[in-house]
């Protein structure tokens, strides 16, 4: 991998999410100092991560990047996943991470996970 800054870091992430080459995506990770949090899960392993959210690859139809924001290794990222699912066909997500040496070290997920709940009450 060989983009710079924060922003960088984050785009080629998100490509990589789009594309479903979750490899690339894990590239973008920090082997030793990575934990990611959301109103779901939360993970310290870069690679448990990366098997978790390569499950959304079979229903995911498009991932756009509404906006950006990066100051210093900071990043922020506005994006909507479209899915192939009736009950959720679009989620809003605000990402926001930290970069260290050119790899994410954490990342915080921000959506509302009561559509997620709906899908499994009953």
């Amino acid at each position: 991998m060989t983009v710079s800054g924060a922003s960088g870091v984050m785009r080629e992430f998100l490509d990589a999410l789009a594309g479903r080459d979750f490899p690339r995506a894990r590239a973008c990770l920090s082997d030793h100092r990575f934990v990611y949090s959301s109103p779901l899960s939360v993970f310290d392993d870069p690679d448990a991560f990366i098997a978790d959210i390569s499950r959304l690859g079979s229903i995911l139809e498009k991932l756009e990047t509404r906006h950006a924001l990066a100051s210093d290794a900071e990043v922020c990222a506005i994006v909507n996943f479209k899915v192939r699912m009736a009950e959720l066909s679009s989620i809003d997500v605000v990402l926001w991470a930290s970069v260290e040496d050119g790899r994410i070290v954490s990342m915080e997920a921000f959506f509302d996970g009561r559509k997620y709940d709906a899908l499994f009450e009953g």
